[in-house]
């Protein structure tokens, strides 16, 4: 959800920037292999569609949603001079991190998922389980590996929608309103000799 939010605000900034020129700029922007974006997310569509059900029971699903952050990185190398792609970049490298050492999903507490499932208890929610319709795997905090930058962040609003975030998530999004607005990466001009100081 986090990242419908963010091309929906990249797009926004770009209007506001370029108003009547925004389609124009938005296809004049050196982007390669844009296609690559979607073709993780149809990689990641079964395991963010999966019921809640323990995570053993969906190892093939789990695989593909773990092979999809090689594609995105793959698109962060052929995009590294634009600055959102390395932004993006970052937020992947910390997802992966805390995704692999937690057994391949992203790794949210029962406390965390009281606060975005209002009535809950923490007892409610069963260790090991795959959180219905997300990337999420139920652990208890103090099994958690690298636990802040797990999905800790709780979004408790009905609109945009309850959900918990990762740090990783936000970097993600920044760099996703980042590509949509072109910004290349600030190239540093070295004096020549004879310049004035």
């Amino acid at each position: 959800m986090i990242l419908a939010w963010a091309v929906l605000l990249g797009f926004l900034l770009a209007l506001v920037r370029f108003r009547k020129n925004t389609l124009k700029r938005l296809a004049e922007i050196p982007m390669r292999q844009a296609w690559l974006i979607l073709a993780a997310l149809v990689l990641q569509i079964p395991f963010l569609r999966a019921p809640q059900e323990p995570l053993e029971q969906l190892r093939f699903q789990q695989v593909l949603f773990v092979s999809s952050f090689g594609v995105l990185i793959l698109f962060v190398g052929l995009n590294w001079r634009l600055l959102g792609a390395l932004v993006l970049g970052a937020g992947l490298v910390l997802n992966l991190l805390v995704i692999l050492a937690n057994g391949g999903a992203m790794p949210i507490s029962p406390e965390t998922l009281v606060k975005i499932n209002p009535g809950s208890q923490p007892a409610d929610w069963i260790e090991g389980q795959h959180y219905k319709r997300s990337k999420d795997v139920i652990l208890n905090e103090e099994d958690i590996r690298y636990q802040q930058l797990s999905d800790v962040y709780a979004c408790t609003f009905s609109i945009p929608g309850r959900a918990a975030y990762s740090l990783g998530d936000f970097v993600i999004a920044a760099g996703l309103i980042l590509i949509i607005q072109g910004f290349p990466i600030p190239v540093v001009k070295q004096k020549k000799a004879g310049d004035r100081l």
